[in-house]
């Protein structure tokens, strides 16, 4: 019996945000997430993150160069 209350008890705190996020979004309102940045804001931030990664991609192939023991 405390097996199963378990299990509906994580179960319901587990649907929770996407029961609230669905009820929001019936009612034209946003959910429990965080939203995103719209329009150019967005596009900036996405051209931000493309160089981030390759910087990150040239700074993993050096590392690989270097060798293992170089990595830690």
């Amino acid at each position: 019996m405390t097996t199963a209350l378990l299990i509906v008890a994580v179960i319901l705190a587990a649907s929770a945000c996407p029961a609230t996020m669905w009820w929001n979004a019936r009612r034209g309102r946003r959910g429990c997430l965080p939203g995103r940045a719209a329009g150019s804001e967005e596009a900036g931030e996405l051209e931000s993150m493309r160089r981030e990664q390759a910087e990150l991609t040239a700074r993993i192939a050096e590392l690989e160069q270097e060798g293992p023991a170089a990595a830690r």
